[in-house]
């Protein structure tokens, strides 16, 4: 194709026209839907409503992981709480949920995508194509993006992710501005929150805790 391009870089309509005329002349007439596949599987050119793009999947999985972050605690990851959804769908508890029992627990999380789009999704993650999903894999993949261990996650979602430093330090002043009891205090009253021993409270009891040590944080800033 390059041979087409004017600068040998980039390719035009007409350039790209013209490349896929002389392919199509080569073939003989029986070959029509080989070279119509062959165009369609190359560049994902379709009419068929049906048809969901690799970036509409990408913003498909971005959209749910959003979903699903949104309805997880402190004390759980996105994994965690998308295997309870499919977890409740699965009557039979097989590990395994079917198309119709993944729409569900999609609806469930207020994903609003047509039925190719959650077919297609489906599809994806059926990796035998049994009519089967696997929801201990599926969930380990959003397990891993709340992580931040996936590389193509959008990046939007680690910043959202990483600790208000500035926020943090307001009440670190705060604290130390009352001495070494105002520090103490502040350590005391989250650490007694801290029910599991995990080293992490929920947004309620650090809102709570920050009253109860006296700082200056604003609503805003909680």
């Amino acid at each position: 194709m390059t041979k087409k391009s004017s600068d040998g870089e980039h390719i035009t309509e007409d350039e790209f026209l013209s490349y896929y005329a002389d392919v199509n002349a080569t073939m003989p007439s029986e070959k029509e839907e080989y070279f119509s596949d062959l165009v369609i599987k190359t560049w994902g050119i379709t009419t068929s409503e049906s048809y969901v793009s690799p970036e509409r999947m990408n913003d498909l999985q971005i959209i749910l992981y959003e979903k699903i972050r949104q309805k997880t605690d402190d004390h759980n990851d996105e994994g965690k709480t998308i295997k309870k959804a499919f977890k409740y769908f699965d009557l039979e508890d097989k590990g395994v949920i079917n198309l119709q029992q993944f729409t569900k627990a999609l609806e469930k999380f207020g994903c609003v995508f047509s039925k190719y789009e959650i077919l297609a999704l489906f599809r994806k993650y059926d990796k035998d194509n049994s009519g089967k999903l696997c929801y201990d894999e599926f969930s380990n993949l959003f397990a891993s993006i709340g992580s931040g261990t996936n590389p193509n996650v959008n990046p939007v979602f680690e910043l959202a992710r990483q600790p208000p430093k500035d926020i943090i330090n307001k009440a670190r002043n705060d604290c130390i501005k009352k001495g070494i009891y105002g520090v103490r205090n502040y350590c005391q009253i989250l650490r007694h929150l801290d029910k599991t021993n995990k080293g992490g409270i929920t947004r309620n009891d650090f809102l709570w805790a920050s009253k109860e040590a006296g700082t200056s944080l604003t609503k805003h800033d909680l």
